[in-house]
């Protein structure tokens, strides 16, 4: 990927500051579109190596003039707004997750530059309640978030399939890693062993997916170098599932503390599945020679070392 001109959206957030990191380490040209009133504390170290631009992705011209400044090669579409807003707050996620990538992609397609486009997709657009989720599974999303999301890839696949652009759709299950959100459940474990305060849960019993974000990384790279057919929807997760609690005690486990655990202190919520469940990755496997490479164990132990490393940033 060496000489490729890279764009990604969203690098203020999680997934996309961790593809800023990784990008950057290997000298590729990253440019990086955040909103104007984003804290860029995630990509504060890259501002010598990146190339940083501001633009509401609600702002059609701003989005048009980045895409034409940076004529990019590859594009990371990872920005996404919804996980901590309300479920009142449905119209925000519009804005940003489905008119946003309209915008992106209309900038796009008039520059023509990509030769590919990866948008980060997102396990919440299915039934949360599917035993066995595939690509094919119905689209039934239980909140908002899921639903604008769901929204995005029909638009996303209305622009590959009819203005033939080279897009595809990857659909990670729960990522968790370096930089997440401290109120997401791996960060709040880590931190509440690492400075050994007591941990507020919901119920133990809920089941996810957890799938370590150097590993989604991973599977966008090799989707940015297979001959994938436009408009293209591939799921990547562990492929195994861990309830709540499960998660909790391998963190214990690894770091070798034990504090007082709080079940059912946070209310659960309504769209949170205790059903036992397959996210199935298997045309992952086939069609991007991808596998998880890290155990639940190992990808925990890589975090909570980086956790240790860069606790400053959380306080």
């Amino acid at each position: 990927m060496n000489n490729d001109r890279i764009l990604i959206t969203g690098a203020s957030g999680f997934v996309g500051a961790n593809l800023a990191h990784r990008l950057a380490a290997k000298k590729d040209e990253v440019h990086v579109l955040v909103r104007p009133q984003s804290d860029l504390w995630r990509i504060r170290d890259l501002k010598k190596h990146i190339s940083i631009h501001k633009a509401d992705l609600a702002d059609a011209r701003a989005v048009l003039r980045v895409v034409q400044k940076t004529k990019p090669h590859v594009v990371y579409h990872a920005a996404a707004r919804g996980l901590f807003l309300k479920q009142e707050e449905a119209d925000q996620m519009v804005v940003s997750n489905v008119l946003g990538t309209v915008n992106l992609l209309e900038a796009l397609r008039q520059v023509g530059t990509a030769r590919r486009i990866i948008n980060v997709g997102s396990i919440e657009e299915y039934d949360p309640d599917e035993s066995r989720v595939q690509e094919h599974s119905l689209l039934r999303p239980a909140n908002a978030y899921g639903a604008s999301k769901a929204s995005q890839s029909f638009f996303v696949q209305y622009y590959a399939r009819f203005h033939k652009m080279p897009i595809v759709i990857i659909r990670p299950s729960l990522l968790y890693g370096p930089y997440e959100e401290q109120r997401r459940l791996v960060p709040a474990a880590i931190l509440a062993h690492i400075c050994n305060q007591p941990l507020k849960l919901s119920s133990p019993k809920l089941r996810k997916d957890f799938l370590f974000v150097e590993d989604a990384l991973d599977a966008f790279a090799a989707a940015t170098a297979r001959d994938i057919v436009p408009g293209e929807i591939i799921n990547i997760g562990a492929g195994k599932e861990y309830s709540i609690k499960d998660v909790v005690l391998t963190v214990q486990k690894c770091i070798g503390v034990t504090v007082p655990l709080q079940w059912d202190y946070l209310q659960q919520r309504p769209w949170d599945s205790k059903k036992r469940h397959i996210y199935d990755v298997s045309k992952a496997k086939k069609m991007l020679g991808w596998s998880a490479a890290h155990s639940l164990d190992g990808g925990l132990i890589k975090t909570i070392t980086w956790f240790r490393d860069n606790i400053n940033l959380y306080e």
